[in-house]
């Protein structure tokens, strides 16, 4: 059996080469990161803030209670 390696890089002429880019050029984050991002947040252009962001991924610092 075949073992199938696929690129974690967005093709030469991908819309999202430039963004790819862009991700890996920060430190701790590598092509699997940045391809992962890419995949789930696009542009992020469904979030109008940064808090939306950390509670769509779940590290938003501020508790929120009920107040009881």
């Amino acid at each position: 059996m075949h073992r199938c390696k696929k690129s974690t890089r967005p093709s030469s002429n991908s819309k999202y080469k430039d963004l790819h880019n862009l991700y890996t050029s920060i430190p701790g984050i590598g092509p699997v990161n940045s391809t992962t991002f890419i995949a789930h947040f696009g542009r992020f252009e469904n979030f109008n803030t940064v808090k939306q962001i950390q509670n769509f991924i779940g590290i938003c610092a501020s508790p929120f209670e009920s107040g009881t």
